[in-house]
């Protein structure tokens, strides 16, 4: 099957993307992320059984096999991938071009509700030291626009006519140039250079849109890498409980067993920051209660609500509305007294047919 006849016959194409769109969907957009939490549950239940039948493994040991994993960054390979993948199919003519696209939709606002969860209540820490993989992500979506500039190229070449390659001459018809100009690039343009041009293009456009991203984003753009370097070490170590002194073991030993201060630094342990005690004269500032203190009352970042206190704030509620039902209908019986039995327990009610 040469590329002439795929780009030429619509067919041909059909026949083309639905094999494409079946490796897409669900192989590569939906099952490897449906996947991920069932996955991750076996692996934590794994360590688990492990760490239960074996009674040499330590407290230490176990806290550490059995804590919640970082937070990576791999996810921009994952959606960078499936977004080349849905761009390649817009080379093809298909009606039901759209359902892929919407297949895609659904996969990420799928990875979008499973990366919060992961990141709120099954991640141990995460590290957003810089920029780097923001700006380097931003450098690889140039792929995607390639391949969407090459399926251009390749849907141009479908459109030719049958005396030859003047797919431009359909479009413009207002001076005799145009056709000539459309005429020399028909030449170029053939089944036989047209991978060529393809990659060409494809080689062209990543250039050109790094070039971009290099010399002309940071002119429109007010974001920077500068940090203020003013700030005293005593405001940054209020705030973030890991420093120098207490992420070093070997200066929290020699302050515990060889300075023996009266109050020696606590090593600093992920998911242990409460045990951390501030000691100024050691260089130790944090404390956790007032750290959280001034995040509630919004003096240094704004804590935001997770989903148990959404459903916290939402059960109250309906308690609340159950308790006033009560308490109205308590009030109503009281009022009114209480509505007569129809079994003919009452004097006043018709006898059974029984007592009859």
């Amino acid at each position: 099957m040469s590329v002439k006849s795929i780009a030429e016959n619509p067919a041909v194409q059909m026949t083309v993307y639905l094999k494409f769109a079946e490796y897409i969907f669900p192989s590569c957009l939906l099952i490897p992320f449906l996947a991920e939490p069932l996955v991750s549950q076996f692996v934590f239940l794994l360590k688990k059984w492990i760490v239960r039948s074996r009674p040499d493994v330590s407290v230490q040991q176990a806290e550490i096999q059995l804590a919640c994993p970082p937070f990576d960054l791999a996810r921009y390979g994952d959606i960078l991938i499936n977004v080349m993948l849905c761009c390649g199919t817009l080379a093809f003519t298909y009606r039901d071009l759209y359902i892929l696209w919407v297949c895609l939709f659904v996969s990420l606002v799928w990875i979008y509700c499973w990366d919060k969860y992961r990141f709120l209540r099954v991640s141990s820490r995460s590290v957003f030291v810089s920029q780097a993989l923001d700006i380097t992500a931003h450098y690889l979506s140039s792929v995607p626009c390639a391949i969407c500039a090459a399926c251009l190229v390749f849907r141009l070449y479908g459109m030719k006519d049958i005396e030859g390659n003047q797919f431009l001459s359909k479009w413009f018809h207002v001076k005799d140039w145009v056709d000539s100009e459309a005429e020399k690039v028909g030449r170029i343009v053939n089944r036989d250079t047209i991978m060529l041009v393809i990659s060409a293009v494809i080689v062209l456009h990543i250039y050109v849109h790094t070039w971009a991203l290099k010399n002309l984003v940071p002119r429109w753009t007010d974001v920077h890498d500068k940090h203020d370097e003013e700030v005293d070490y005593q405001t940054t170590s209020e705030h973030t409980p890991c420093n120098w002194f207490n992420a070093n073991p070997i200066h929290v030993l020699r302050s515990k067993y060889m300075f023996e201060h009266k109050s020696p630094v606590v090593a600093y342990v992920v998911g242990r920051e409460y045990l951390l005690q501030p000691v100024p004269e050691l260089g130790c500032y944090y404390d956790m209660a007032e750290t959280l203190l001034a995040r509630k009352q919004g003096g240094h970042d704004k804590v935001e609500e997770t989903w148990s206190d959404q459903l916290g704030l939402v059960r109250d509620s309906f308690h609340e509305v159950r308790d006033s039902f009560h308490e109205l209908k308590t009030d109503v019986l009281e009022k009114f007294g209480r509505p007569r039995s129809i079994s003919g327990n009452s004097p006043d009610s018709p006898k059974s047919v029984d007592s009859a």
